[in-house]
This record gives C-alpha cells, structure tokens and sequence, in this order.
C-alpha cells in the first residue's frame, strides 16, 4: 500500500485481476478517474473548484491552482534535469516521460532547440523504470485517441 486511497485501490484491482499489459490498465482504471483525481486534489488543497452560472440558467464547475507553488516546482525541477544536466528524481524522470508523451516539451521549453530538448527528456525519462513504462502507455493511448479522432501523427491537423 502507498497510503494514497486513489493509488492503493488501483494496485489491489490490478493484483486481483489476470496479467494484462499496460495499455489495458490505462483504458481500464482511466475510466472515471480525472473526476476522482481532481476531487482528490481538491480536498489536498492543491486545486480550488469554482461553481457558477453562465447567463444564469448553465451550470459551469471549473477547478484551477490554489497556488502556482507544485506546477512551478515541478517545471523547475525538470529544467534541472534536462537543461542543467542533474540528476534526475524519479518523479522528474515520470514528468519528462509523461511531457513527451503528450507533446509538452515544445511548451515547457519554448526557447531551446527542440531536438536536443527531446533527446535529453528521453535520456531523463529513461533513468527510471516507471518512467519508461508511463512513456509507452501513454504514447500508446494519445496514439489511439489521436488516430481516432483523426489527427495525423506529431501534429494538432485533422485528417
């Protein structure tokens, strides 16, 4: 158990279940989950949820920072790793796994060469297990999503 309710319900579904790969836990234990993980969030503190009305009749629930503190961290510490060159954390390392998988690099490093940006964020990413493994699976799953919404490859152009 990680002590962490969201992880530790995850991980007994997971051992109670049969052998599937990582594709199958991303598709199966996503459903439902970013309601669960930003009510999470929000009941830590890290995010503030705001309820309103639109034109008064249109229910609008909108969730952001509390404060800019974690994303700042965050970006900080990844910038360490693959611009300053430290050793990376494995929370760094699932961060650069998790960023090139999604297309952020160009965004958390906007001024820099973006080849050299990506190859070193692989680099970083490939330090650490879990991360090599978030990289894959979520590679995977943007792929599918992106091909079924018809979105060509390394791009936001629809077929």
């Amino acid at each position: 158990p990680t002590g962490e309710p969201l992880l530790d319900a995850a991980l007994t579904e997971i051992g109670r279940a049969r052998a599937h790969d990582p594709g199958h836990w991303i598709r199966h234990l996503g459903r439902g989950a970013h309601h669960r993980v930003q009510d999470h969030l929000v009941d830590l503190g890290v995010l503030e949820r705001e309820d309103g009305r639109i034109l008064r009749f249109i229910p609008v629930h909108r969730t952001r920072e509390a404060d800019g503190r974690l994303h700042h961290e965050l970006v900080d510490h990844l910038h360490d790793a693959v611009v300053l060159g430290h050793p990376p954390s494995s929370e760094s390392a699932a961060l650069a796994g998790l960023a090139l998988a999604v297309g952020l690099d160009r965004h958390l490093f906007p001024r820099t060469d973006h080849r050299a940006v990506r190859q070193r964020m692989m680099e970083v990413a490939a330090e650490c297990r879990a991360a090599a493994w978030i990289t894959t699976s979520i590679s995977a799953a943007v792929n599918a999503l992106d091909a079924g919404l018809g979105v060509l490859p390394g791009s936001t152009t629809y077929l």
